[in-house]
């Protein structure tokens, strides 16, 4: 999510899509009865269109760590799945 805001700084994302994202970031992290669970950002999806910008204006030396840092979290989020039960 901090990756992406700064992204999203950096490509100068419009306003409405900067509100939605606003909203959206703070109906998740404010409330006391819902935790911040990482199905939530994806309801801030104009957070990817930075991102996916990053990732076409550089060359492609980025995939492999993209294609690694996204491998490794689904193993870790499994793992912690299948040892604790702890995503709900």
């Amino acid at each position: 999510m901090i990756i992406s805001l700064v992204l999203a700084r950096k490509y100068k994302m419009s306003l409405v899509y900067w509100s939605y994202t606003v909203v959206v970031l703070g109906l998740m992290l404010v409330p006391a009865t819902v935790t911040a669970r990482p199905r939530f950002l994806f309801t801030a999806f104009p957070l990817f269109f930075p991102v996916a910008r990053a990732l076409r204006d550089e060359d492609e030396r980025w995939w492999p760590l993209v294609i690694m840092v996204f491998i490794g979290g689904l193993i870790t989020v499994t793992g912690i799945y299948g040892v604790r039960g702890a995503i709900p």
